[in-house]
């Protein structure tokens, strides 16, 4: 908590209120069409500047009431001797995947990143006897699920589609272990 000029961080809204700085610079984006409330309030009242990395996450906050002239759209970037199309692929030593179609997914266990979106989208367009797979890449373990109330619990959302989906539908792997590069999991 130390009294500085400027804060520049990748923060939550409410978090806005507790930093000690004259002026405060949000990074920050959102997914869904609907912020929690009180997110607008705070990016307005207590970010001088909110930085979007896209129009899409500018245009979201727009819809919640983020005044437009208190962001710009910063696009974060990418490094380029990190992604590129000579990149090695990871092993995931898993012979069960080689010859399908890879769809891929990356991200944080949260509810707002649509796991649960991605899994039935999935398993209600898919059957078993397709050339497909769903690989889903995550930080979960079974103990976030009780730290949070926003980590989902994937156990519970294959159970669900289980029961919803009678059918056998193609492989999900879920990969919560670290992957040397994330760029050789893209290129798998």
């Amino acid at each position: 908590n130390l009294s500085t000029d400027v804060s520049f961080s990748y923060t939550i809204p409410p978090n806005l209120r507790k930093i000690n700085a004259k002026h405060k610079i949000q990074i920050y984006n959102y997914e869904t069409t609907i912020l929690p409330p009180n997110y607008a309030y705070m990016m307005n009242n207590y970010a001088h500047l909110v930085l979007p990395s896209s129009t899409f996450a500018q245009e979201i906050f727009e819809m919640n009431g983020v005044k437009p002239e208190r962001m710009a759209v910063v696009p974060h970037g990418y490094d380029n001797t990190v992604f590129h199309p000579g990149v090695e692929p990871v092993s995931l030593n898993d012979k069960s995947l080689d010859g399908k179609f890879k769809f891929l997914m990356v991200a944080a266990p949260h509810w707002r990143k649509g796991h649960d979106l991605m899994l039935e989208a999935f398993v209600s367009e898919f059957k078993n006897d397709e050339d497909v797979v769903l690989i889903i890449k995550s930080t979960w373990n079974s103990h976030e699920e009780q730290k949070a109330h926003f980590h989902i619990n994937y156990a519970k959302l294959v159970k669900d589609l289980e029961k919803k989906y009678k059918y056998k539908w193609p492989q999900m792997k879920l990969i919560t272990k670290r992957v040397d590069s994330l760029a050789g999991l893209y290129r798998y």
